[in-house]
């Protein structure tokens, strides 16, 4: 189960927007299944995202998980400077003799917060999402949201005829006919298997959810990388692209 703690490095105060952006992080982000520590630290006019990862995908378990962690949580931080009427500059990765130093968010310029912006940030704060959206639509816009991140993402609902990628599951491969018919089966996977694809995944996941929540669904994850097969024989077999790497499985339901 991965753990989030906030430390204040002490080399700047916390401003209201920093605040809000560090409590986005703690109080919203769900757990990655496997994910390790990772924590926030406080910098002049910003903050920035660590982990106990290594230096490649390899080198610690969990880190792939790790990574997808902190990019949801740089999401909803993200959303919450955004709110607070600052354009939040974020930087992915900086060069750092710190492996863990995964992200940096600085405050920008005054700039008010889109219409999407807006709304992700009223479901990250536990707004209430409307009646739940027709299957079609919804499917439409998580692709939206996965593509507003660089994340490639499948959907299918239910068994999803011949395929579906509930068949990607390590541990059950077999267990297709345990989805019911309407709730929705999302997957969410990269091009290549690099850290920085891992932390827009991360982005991408949480951004599904808030867009899910936003339709009047509730997504849930299903498994992490490390309960998926990513074999080109299983992708193949669940109707996926041979060539991506799967990171999240999610299933997405109404509201009840």
């Amino acid at each position: 189960m991965g753990v989030r703690d906030v430390v204040d490095a002490g080399s700047g105060s916390r401003d209201g927007v920093v605040t809000d952006s560090v409590r986005a992080v703690l109080g919203s982000v769900p757990v990655v299944p496997g994910a390790r520590r990772w924590w926030v630290e406080s910098i002049p006019q910003g903050f920035e995202l660590h982990g106990e990862v290594g230096g490649t995908a390899h080198d610690v378990p969990g880190t792939r998980e790790t990574r997808i962690a902190v990019g949801a949580g740089l999401f909803a931080a993200h959303l919450a400077v955004a709110a607070r009427g600052t354009r939040p500059v974020t930087t992915l990765l900086p060069r750092s003799a710190r492996p863990g130093l995964l992200a940096v968010v600085r405050r920008g310029d005054e700039r008010p917060p889109t219409p999407v912006e807006r709304t992700l940030h009223v479901a990250l704060r536990g707004g209430a999402g409307r009646a739940p959206a027709p299957v079609p639509v919804l499917r439409r816009f998580l692709r939206l949201a996965a593509d507003a991140e660089g994340t490639w993402l499948r959907s299918a609902v239910g068994n999803g005829g011949r395929t579906t990628p509930r068949g990607l599951l390590v541990d059950a491969p077999d267990a297709r006919t345990d989805v019911p018919d309407e709730v929705l089966l999302v997957l969410l996977a990269a091009a290549r298997d690099l850290p920085l694809c891992q932390l827009r995944a991360g982005r991408a996941f949480e951004r599904v959810l808030l867009t899910a929540s936003v339709l009047g669904h509730v997504a849930r994850v299903l498994a992490g990388p490390g309960g998926l097969d990513p074999t080109p024989r299983a992708l193949r077999s669940a109707g996926v692209d041979p060539a991506v790497t799967p990171y999240l499985l999610l299933s997405v339901a109404p509201r009840g």
